[in-house]
């Protein structure tokens, strides 16, 4: 089976709570991930609760919520024929009262050498970038720096 993988990681000052609550507020992912134009879930934020998002210069993609620890990680996958893409989303505890966010890609099956040839550069640009902006933005809205 055909399988490729890239990772994306940043250091915040914000908590873990703070990122959850980014990552819980699905349709405002595009705030932070700019290489999606929208975003939304039909139903609570856990583990089975499906949604759809449109990346930018790709079709309306499915995805589902697939594993959950409240306040530390989630995975989604988006499944294709023949194809999945899981998104891994972790927020870990880290020196000097930080917090180390990661997300990750994993495109495995049959088309995943297509895909590696069509999103590969996207992918290895915006995650790093999306990953930093959430850091960003879950500091800026944590009332630990809003106590400052």
């Amino acid at each position: 089976m055909f399988k490729w993988e890239i990772h994306a990681s940043a250091m915040s000052q914000a908590t873990s709570i703070d990122v959850w609550n980014l990552w819980k507020d699905v349709e405002t992912w595009p705030l932070w991930d700019h290489e999606l134009e929208w975003s939304n879930i039909n139903g609570p934020f856990k583990k089975g609760t499906e949604g759809q998002l449109k990346p930018k210069g790709w079709f309306v993609s499915k995805f589902r919520i697939i594993s959950m620890e409240e306040g530390k990680s989630h995975s989604d996958i988006t499944e294709m024929p023949f194809t999945s893409v899981i998104f891994n989303h972790s927020v870990t505890p880290a020196l000097n009262s930080q917090v180390n966010i990661s997300h990750s890609v994993q495109v495995s099956g049959l088309l995943a050498p297509l895909l590696w040839l069509t999103t590969r550069f996207t992918l290895k640009k915006g995650l790093p970038l999306a990953v930093e902006r959430l850091a960003k933005i879950a500091e800026e809205q944590s009332p630990k720096s809003l106590s400052l």
